[in-house]
């Protein structure tokens, strides 16, 4: 719905009689997923945001999507595979993160 709404946004300065033909060419021309990415992990924000954490893959980085208190997606964003979650807000993700010797320590990851 989100992408239908944004093409149709774009062509509005296209002539009428054209218009629906080229809402229709963009429209296909898009990519649309059959589904997203799975879901590793979620966590609640202290604020009412939701954080999802998306597949776990081989990178050094893993992959966190911020939702507003409406579910609408704000953004997404990478923290290191060693920093363990444990919370967050619009703002950013609390966790643990063991340094050089293994001792943990809390980190705050902000929301660029």
């Amino acid at each position: 719905a989100e992408i239908d709404a944004a093409v149709a946004g774009a062509v509005t300065g296209i002539p009428a009689p054209d218009r629906a033909a080229v809402q229709a060419r963009a429209g296909e021309a898009l990519y649309r997923p059959i589904s997203l990415p799975t879901i590793s992990a979620v966590v609640a924000g202290s604020d009412g945001t939701i954080w999802l954490q998306r597949e776990i893959t081989a990178r050094p980085q893993r992959r966190w999507t911020l939702l507003d208190p409406r579910g609408e997606v704000v953004g997404d964003f990478t923290v290191p595979t060693a920093f363990e979650v444990r919370t967050g807000s619009a703002t950013g993700l609390w966790g643990v993160e063991k340094d050089e010797d293994g001792v943990p320590r809390v980190v705050e990851m902000r929301v660029r």
